[in-house]
């Protein structure tokens, strides 16, 4: 739990409004606010539970909540090449 990850790709927004995030082999998945919420925060610094207190703390839930989301979103999108461990 002590791995730190780094997001990779970019955010598009599309002119109706839906979002996307596209891998560096130009393949685009469809996502929400959720995932963007914590896409944005792994910037190389942050563990799973730096992410999941910040989350939780929105969210008014416990880090013990919000931990095994994360931690799921967290391999969806390093198998997708949107996340790498930093």
């Amino acid at each position: 739990m002590d791995q730190k990850f780094m997001k990779k790709g970019q955010l598009l927004k599309s002119s109706s409004g839906d979002l996307s995030l596209v891998n560096g082999s130009y393949k685009s998945y469809p996502v929400d606010e959720d995932v963007i919420d914590v896409w944005s925060r792994l910037d190389g610094t942050k563990t799973v539970k730096d992410v999941a207190s910040e989350i939780g703390d929105i969210r008014g839930k416990s880090i013990d909540e919000v931990v095994p989301h994360i931690t799921l979103l967290i391999k969806e999108l390093s198998g997708i090449d949107l996340v790498i461990n930093a």
